[in-house]
């Protein structure tokens, strides 16, 4: 497993202001062991409400019988459904997990080489 994972502190939004995270891109490249799969799963939270989560996840499939180099440009994308912070002027703490998970047993490999987040503003 691989993972990266991101804390983000936002302030001077002033009152009645909410923040959502929008959409995440991560690209990489590896190498797939003959029928293995890679899986991908972004979460996010908000510090001051730890227990509520937003997870997107998606896979990619090696169907063949030998081993796939496999580059990866994943865009998740959380839409008007997001995982909205509380409505306050206090700040916002915003905690982004990006995680491959390759389920064979060592035989695959994978690096993810950047990330871009986009976050949302709206009114509360």
């Amino acid at each position: 497993m691989s993972a990266c994972q991101i804390h983000i502190s936002t302030r001077g939004s002033g009152r009645g202001w909410q923040l959502a995270l929008s959409d995440v891109w991560a690209e990489g490249k590896g190498s797939l062991a003959p029928k293995s799969s890679l899986e991908y799963y972004s979460t996010v939270f908000f510090s001051a409400d730890a227990e509520k989560t937003q997870t997107l996840d998606g896979a990619l499939q090696n169907t063949k019988d030998s081993p796939a180099s496999v580059p990866l440009d994943v865009h998740s994308s959380h839409g008007d459904e997001g995982l909205w912070s509380a409505c306050s002027s206090d700040g916002h703490i915003a905690n982004v997990i990006f995680r491959i998970v390759l389920p064979d047993k060592g035989t695959s490999n994978f690096e993810v080489s950047s990330e871009k987040l986009a976050f949302k503003w709206r009114r509360c």
